[in-house]
């Protein structure tokens, strides 16, 4: 199924489905609400808050049905709302929010007027939807956030009035919702925190209580096993922890102070010991994470001198400077400009008013250095769009009169041009192949690399490509428009790249182009517009017969957008 919001001059703004077919694209409230907000999925069906006129904001219900549609209860009796939420509204460390299903059931925030703002529990019905736990008792609110599943059992912090902000642990029902541990003593609740379970424990950051501002603790799940592992900031100064990272079992992530320029890495090793302080210094940036639990960071001081290459481990001993200061390392590289590649990271950077350049780290001082001169002149070589895939990374750079394709596997050697002039914009993975596109407002041309120039082609077809592309099958599929709106699909050769259908024969400087290409099991769902403001969803199976609208809907910009369900949220690092 796949769900989206759409307009019509019948039913307003509303929730609808398709399962590809015109008879199975409809409304689901059909008018019942306005507005939805996903909150969503657990147990294959998708909540949401949606605003009825006469009941307010309150949860929802699908399982892709009209009648499986519906206001799972009014918490809030009347018009009221009760404006359910994800339980990480104060501080979930990963963006976006995760969806929080624990034993086929879903768990949300909610205010019912009378409890406060509490944890509820609903397996899609309305005697099945419950206040949890009230843990400030009357119309005070606990605000639980941070919620996570950790060896079958909820954790969550909330504030029941008495112990200030915790961590609590749950089975999903009333009587199993208890205090965890008291780890500050006393109703102190000044600060947000989060909770990060990572392989066989879990880490959380709680505000004042220990004597110091932050306090970072780990646990196992047992009273024996939790402790407090490093007061984080004992100078009482303002910090503020940023970019947060996952590297494999170790969590990283960078504290900035108000009073300076300063800034500082935390981690936490896979051993005993827990978050520490592992290097302070200016301006500090991370540049990539690698699974094996190391990340990469690069420091330069506000002195003007230049900067340097840093590796951490999560250990104080395995935190390292893998290069000295080096001019090279100046320019402002982020992990934006970075890529991981194998057990290395690659990054583009370069001297303060010099070109930049593509270096190789493998963590050593040895294995750090810059990839061979991209640039035919050595004037420029300006590495654009890193994407790796396998053991090699693609990317763009100038030569002396062209911007062509590159791969490279690390080394001088293995850094070749495989194509020119090329400028992806978009890539895609088709099997063993990336296929990739040049499309920009004004068009582009589609192309397919294995990683060797032999397999690097570029396909001539009369179309102007443009936009993202979504694999279905074995085929990939990207929207152009040489004389209209195009569909167009590829099996990652010139002579497999055809025009499946012109959807519109709109044009124009800019033309509307199919969007929001979304497979949905055998099929492919996207958009087109009649006009500038008309949307109509259709339907391809790759084959021209096959691709066919499915419903138009009223005048509206940008109103349509499907996502096949469920969607999934990604965890960051």
């Amino acid at each position: 199924m796949c769900f989206f919001s759409a307009t019509d001059n019948l039913w307003g703004r509303d929730l609808w489905v398709s399962d590809g077919t015109p008879e199975g694209t409809h409304s689901l409230r059909k008018g019942k609400a306005r507005d939805t907000i996903l909150l969503g999925v657990s147990g294959g069906k998708l909540y949401f808050q949606a605003d009825d006129p006469a009941l307010g904001w309150e949860p929802w219900v699908s399982d892709g049905t009209t009648a499986g549609t519906h206001m799972v209860r009014d918490v809030c009796p009347g018009v009221c709302s009760s404006l359910p939420s994800p339980p990480c509204a104060n501080g979930c460390p990963f963006e976006p929010a995760p969806s929080v299903g624990y034993r086929g059931k879903f768990f949300f925030v909610a205010d019912d007027d009378e409890h406060g703002r509490e944890l509820w529990i609903s397996d899609g019905t309305e005697t099945g939807t419950l206040l949890m736990a009230d843990l400030c008792e009357g119309s005070c609110s606990s605000a639980p956030n941070s919620l996570a599943v950790f060896r079958d059992a909820l954790y969550f912090l909330a504030d029941d009035g008495v112990h200030g902000e915790e961590v609590w642990r749950s089975d999903g029902t009333t009587g199993g919702t208890m205090l965890f541990a008291e780890l500050r003593p006393g109703p102190l609740d000044d600060s947000p925190g989060w909770i990060v379970p990572v392989a066989d424990r879990f880490f959380y950051v709680l505000g004042s209580g220990c004597g110091q501002p932050l306090c970072a603790w780990r646990s196992d799940g047992t009273a024996t096993g939790t402790r407090l592992t490093h007061e984080l900031f004992p100078d009482g100064f303002h910090h503020f922890l940023t970019d947060l990272v996952v590297a494999g079992t170790n969590v990283f992530w960078l504290e900035s102070f108000e009073e300076s320029l300063d800034a500082a890495l935390w981690g936490s090793a896979s051993s005993a010991v827990g978050f520490q302080r592992l290097l302070l210094a200016r301006a500090t940036s991370l540049l990539a994470a690698l699974p094996d639990g190391r990340v990469f960071l690069r420091i330069e001081e506000d002195d003007g001198s230049p900067a340097e290459l840093w590796v951490s481990d999560g250990t104080a001993a395995g935190t390292q400077r893998i290069a000295a200061a080096n001019p090279a390392f100046s320019h402002d590289a982020t992990r934006a400009s970075a890529a991981v590649l194998g057990d290395q990271i690659v990054f583009v950077t370069g001297a303060h008013q010099e070109p930049r350049s593509l270096w190789v780290s493998d963590g050593s001082a040895a294995g750090t250095r810059k990839i061979a001169d991209v640039s035919a002149t050595g004037t420029s070589s300006s590495p654009q769009r890193l994407a790796s895939r396998g053991e090699q990374l693609f990317f763009n750079a100038s030569t002396a009169n062209s911007f062509p394709l590159w791969a490279s596997d690390g080394s001088a050697a293995g850094t070749t041009i495989l194509s020119e002039p090329l400028r992806p914009q978009h890539w895609i993975a088709l099997g063993d192949r990336l296929v990739f596109n040049t499309g920009t407002r004004q068009g582009g041309v589609l192309g397919v690399t294995d990683g060797t120039a032999a397999g690097t082609s570029r396909f001539d077809a009369d179309f102007n490509v443009r936009g993202a592309m979504a694999v279905l099958g074995e085929q990939v599929f990207s929207a152009a428009g040489a004389t209209g709106q195009q569909l167009w699909a590829s099996d990652g050769t010139e002579a497999g790249t055809r025009l499946i259908r012109t959807v519109s024969g709109a044009s124009g400087p800019f033309p509307e182009l199919p969007g929001s290409l979304t497979p949905l099991g055998s099929n492919l769902l996207f958009i087109a517009f009649d006009g500038p403001e008309t949307p109509r969803l259709w339907r391809s199976d790759g084959t021209p017969s096959g691709t066919i609208p499915i419903k138009t809907f009223s005048p509206c910009q940008g109103c349509l957008e499907p996502t096949a369900a469920p969607p999934r949220s990604h965890r960051a690092g």
